[in-house]
């Protein structure tokens, strides 16, 4: 069975952890800047950049296609 997009990055998603999935979540879904992510999360803004970077370079390697042979 073919998964679709939307499938991979569900699972993707899964394997983050919860401040990755929140702070993706901020970020992309609720449009906020890396201002107002520290501010919900209670954080510095330097951790809420890290944790952004952290949790889109993890999407990216939970994404690639395989390789083929």
């Amino acid at each position: 069975m073919k998964t679709t997009v939307k499938d991979d990055l569900r699972r993707a998603l899964a394997t983050l952890p919860r401040e990755q999935k929140l702070v993706l979540m901020l970020s992309y879904a609720d449009g906020l800047n890396l201002d107002e992510i520290a501010a919900v999360m209670r954080i510095g803004a330097d951790q809420a950049r890290s944790l952004l970077l952290e949790a889109v370079e993890s999407l990216g390697v939970h994404l690639q296609p395989a390789a083929v042979a």
